[in-house]
């Protein structure tokens, strides 16, 4: 009598089925396929504030990413959230805001790639004690908090665009 010991095993969406008969040869069968456990523990993927799937992930350009962030623990994504910023994102997010705030500034980077505002000035943005000097910052900041917006001329070439936010968050 041949006796069939068979087990599996779910680990990272791949099914793995084992198989073996204790005499003297061992088969083992690998059957591969998503498994509903381990895709219902994987975290939410939201990109420039809109919850996106995997697969639009997968076609997400990475030369357009401008910042990852990830959150383990949230309570509306109990699996966690891996929080894309985009870098066209996060330029028309701050133009709309030097809009709203400084018109006369936004006039002058209206026009401006992503690339180009970072060649042409130094950003600054100033909130209490930290300094941050990445656009990104100002995704999450409403525009009520931005106290002052101003481009000096500096010693070096470039012009330095500074922002300051108020200490209400």
């Amino acid at each position: 009598m041949v006796r069939l010991l068979l087990f599996s095993i779910a680990i990272l969406g791949v099914n793995m089925a084992y198989g073996f008969i204790p005499q003297d040869t061992t088969t083992i069968h690998l059957t591969c396929g998503p498994t509903k456990l381990v895709d219902s523990l994987r975290p939410t993927y939201i990109v420039d504030g809109q919850v996106k799937d995997s697969i639009e992930i997968k076609n997400l350009d990475p030369s357009t990413i401008e910042q990852v962030d990830v959150t383990k623990d949230d309570i509306k994504y109990p699996h966690g959230v891996i929080n894309i910023i985009t870098r066209p994102y996060a330029l028309s997010t701050f133009r709309l805001k030097v809009k709203k705030v400084a018109p006369q500034i936004y006039r002058k980077i209206e026009f401006l790639s992503y690339k180009k505002l970072y060649q042409k000035y130094c950003i600054k943005i100033i909130d209490g004690e930290k300094t941050y000097d990445n656009i990104t910052y100002l995704v999450d900041i409403k525009p009520e908090r931005i106290k002052e917006i101003t481009i000096t001329r500096r010693k070096e070439a470039k012009k330095s665009l500074q922002i300051i936010l108020t200490s209400q968050k």
